[in-house]
């Protein structure tokens, strides 16, 4: 798989914004209520850029399971479905509709999920579960 640090996406998560917390720390006490997070998702489509899935997405999901194990298996299938279009009915394809090296859908998540597991050098600002609620409340999500 080509290396996600090298491309331009990952520059874009690199210099600081002051709306988008580092999660380099951890920022919650506790585990993240998967229920509130799928109830977000569920308002908020994949996009069909992979940089978009990858670094907005699914970067602080992996970082929210590697910080709380507890809810590491939920947070990958909801991950998962999220990004492969399934919270959606298939009507938003997400990482279906991506091939990056010959990999689409489940195998691609796979992949991305792994990558981002196996990131511990990358200590700069990144995006957070906070800013998945932050633009699910811009799509007119309320919490539950």
């Amino acid at each position: 798989m080509e290396n996600l640090e090298n491309s331009g996406a990952h520059n874009d998560t690199q210099s600081p914004d002051p709306a988008v917390p580092n999660s380099a720390q951890t920022l919650l006490g506790h585990a993240p209520d998967i229920d509130r997070l799928r109830s977000a998702l569920a308002s908020t489509p994949p996009s069909d850029d992979l940089r978009v899935i990858a670094y907005h997405y699914l970067a602080p999901m992996v970082k929210a399971a590697t910080d709380f194990p507890e809810v590491e298996e939920r947070m990958k299938e909801l991950a998962c479905l999220w990004s492969c279009g399934e919270l959606h009915d298939g009507k938003y394809p997400g990482l279906t509709g991506i091939k990056r090296n010959g990999l689409s859908g489940k195998a691609l998540f796979s992949e991305l999920w792994k990558h981002f597991v196996q990131d511990t050098a990358y200590t700069g600002p990144r995006r957070s579960l906070g800013s998945i609620y932050h633009v699910a409340k811009a799509a007119g999500w309320a919490p539950i």
